[in-house]
């Protein structure tokens, strides 16, 4: 029995205790709290899909290559080039969940290097209506470069939150090199 420890966010949980029982992620660990029901959170809970990709601007995409590819084991998903030279990357997190690394010459323009959240969502049109009728400017839905429709939106602590929902043609369901002229 291993003694190694599982850190998450608020708790500590023993390799030993997780042998008991199989889990295939993390998110499968029983949370109680999870078991309380919220009747505000439930009233859209099929809109959100998954977490679709983090993206990092960095000044050196082989420094964040090396550790994310060649250290962690993601592998490419799909590269960004502009006139013919790569500036960016998605990264393979999960099936349809990527980090996104765009290089940046000024990295600390952007707070933390994170430049935004990625969430997937079934239905872009309702995904709009919903934060729009609830007060919150969102942007109209556009096909993006890389062939999945998005829609852009700020939280109340100004995070910027990209919504995604992929097409048939999407590049993160195909991949291959996304041709940009931005």
């Amino acid at each position: 029995v291993s003694s190694r420890l599982l850190n998450l966010p608020g708790k500590t949980i023993s390799a030993a205790l997780l042998n008991r029982k199989r889990f295939d992620t993390i998110s499968q660990i029983p949370n109680p709290k999870s078991q309380i029901p919220n009747p505000k959170s439930q009233r859209h809970s099929t809109m959100i899909k998954q977490f679709a990709h983090l993206c990092i601007h960095t000044n050196s995409l082989e420094k964040t290559s090396h550790f994310y590819s060649d250290v962690l084991g993601l592998s490419r998903g799909f590269d960004f080039e502009r006139e013919g030279k790569l500036f960016g990357y998605y990264l393979k997190l999960g099936v349809n969940t990527f980090i996104e690394v765009f290089h940046n010459d000024n990295p600390s323009d952007v707070v933390g290097n994170i430049n935004h959240l990625a969430i997937e969502v079934d239905d872009m049109d309702q995904v709009i209506k919903v934060l729009r009728d609830n007060g919150y400017e969102a942007t109209d839905k556009k096909l993006g470069a890389d062939e999945s429709w998005q829609s852009w939106t700020t939280d109340p602590n100004g995070v910027r939150i990209e919504f995604h929902q992929y097409t048939e043609k999407s590049m993160q369901l195909k991949g291959g090199t996304c041709v940009v002229n931005w």
